[in-house]
Protein backbone atom coordinates (compact mmCIF):
# COMPACT_ATOMS: atom_id res chain seq x y z
CA UNK A 1 0.00 0.00 0.00
CA UNK A 2 1.35 3.17 -0.99
CA UNK A 3 0.28 6.12 1.23
CA UNK A 4 -1.93 6.53 4.41
CA UNK A 5 -4.13 8.85 3.59
CA UNK A 6 -8.62 8.17 2.81
CA UNK A 7 -8.56 6.14 -0.14
CA UNK A 8 -5.65 4.00 1.56
CA UNK A 9 -8.07 2.97 3.86
CA UNK A 10 -10.62 2.47 1.53
CA UNK A 11 -8.39 -0.14 -0.26
CA UNK A 12 -7.24 -1.56 2.90
CA UNK A 13 -10.72 -2.62 4.30
CA UNK A 14 -12.02 -3.83 1.19
CA UNK A 15 -8.75 -6.22 1.25
CA UNK A 16 -9.45 -7.08 4.83
CA UNK A 17 -12.97 -7.85 3.59
CA UNK A 18 -11.51 -10.05 1.09
CA UNK A 19 -9.28 -11.65 3.19
CA UNK A 20 -6.46 -11.14 1.16
CA UNK A 21 -3.17 -9.88 3.16
CA UNK A 22 -0.86 -6.37 2.65
CA UNK A 23 2.90 -7.17 2.75
CA UNK A 24 3.51 -3.77 3.95
CA UNK A 25 3.11 -0.06 3.74
CA UNK A 26 4.71 3.10 2.72
CA UNK A 27 3.57 6.21 3.54
CA UNK A 28 4.63 9.85 2.89
CA UNK A 29 6.80 10.20 6.04
CA UNK A 30 9.10 7.56 7.83
CA UNK A 31 7.32 8.39 10.95
CA UNK A 32 3.75 7.75 9.64
CA UNK A 33 5.15 4.27 7.92
CA UNK A 34 6.25 3.19 10.93
CA UNK A 35 3.43 3.86 13.44
CA UNK A 36 0.76 2.58 10.50
CA UNK A 37 2.46 -0.06 9.86
CA UNK A 38 2.86 -0.97 13.13
CA UNK A 39 -0.66 -0.60 14.52
CA UNK A 40 -1.60 -3.04 11.25
CA UNK A 41 0.92 -5.53 12.01
CA UNK A 42 2.50 -5.34 8.90
CA UNK A 43 6.16 -4.08 7.53
CA UNK A 44 6.98 -0.60 6.91
CA UNK A 45 8.95 -0.14 3.50
CA UNK A 46 11.78 2.67 3.66
CA UNK A 47 11.02 3.48 -0.01
CA UNK A 48 9.53 2.72 -2.60
CA UNK A 49 12.76 0.92 -4.46
CA UNK A 50 11.97 -1.11 -1.20
CA UNK A 51 8.50 -2.07 -2.16
CA UNK A 52 9.27 -2.75 -6.15
CA UNK A 53 12.19 -5.17 -5.13
CA UNK A 54 10.37 -7.18 -2.20
CA UNK A 55 9.37 -10.71 -3.29
CA UNK A 56 6.19 -10.48 -0.76
CA UNK A 57 5.01 -7.77 -2.85
CA UNK A 58 3.17 -8.69 -5.97
CA UNK A 59 0.79 -6.21 -6.80
CA UNK A 60 0.97 -2.21 -5.81
CA UNK A 61 -1.85 0.06 -3.98
CA UNK A 62 -1.01 3.51 -5.80
CA UNK A 63 -2.91 5.86 -3.20
CA UNK A 64 -0.75 8.99 -3.82
CA UNK A 65 -1.38 12.83 -4.68
CA UNK A 66 -2.96 12.42 -8.60
CA UNK A 67 0.11 14.41 -9.91
CA UNK A 68 2.23 10.98 -8.53
CA UNK A 69 0.05 8.48 -10.47
CA UNK A 70 1.79 7.66 -13.27
CA UNK A 71 5.41 7.51 -11.88
CA UNK A 72 4.53 5.23 -9.45
CA UNK A 73 2.07 2.83 -11.67
CA UNK A 74 4.50 2.98 -14.54
CA UNK A 75 7.48 2.19 -11.97
CA UNK A 76 5.46 -0.41 -10.48
CA UNK A 77 4.79 -2.66 -14.27
CA UNK A 78 8.42 -2.17 -15.17
CA UNK A 79 9.46 -4.11 -11.67
CA UNK A 80 6.95 -6.78 -12.95
CA UNK A 81 4.23 -5.84 -10.24
CA UNK A 82 0.43 -5.51 -10.74
CA UNK A 83 -0.77 -1.68 -10.22
CA UNK A 84 -4.44 -0.80 -8.67
CA UNK A 85 -4.21 3.25 -9.04
CA UNK A 86 -6.78 5.58 -7.45
CA UNK A 87 -7.89 7.74 -10.20
CA UNK A 88 -6.84 9.97 -12.35
CA UNK A 89 -3.85 7.98 -13.75
CA UNK A 90 -2.38 11.16 -15.61
CA UNK A 91 -3.31 14.48 -15.18
CA UNK A 92 -3.86 15.42 -18.58
CA UNK A 93 -4.14 13.99 -22.28
CA UNK A 94 -0.47 14.54 -23.48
Amino acid sequence: MINTGFMAWVHWETLCRLAIPVAGLLGSSPEKTHALAAAQGIDPFASYAEVLASSSVDTVHVTTRNNSHFEFVRAALLAGKHALCEKPLVMTTD
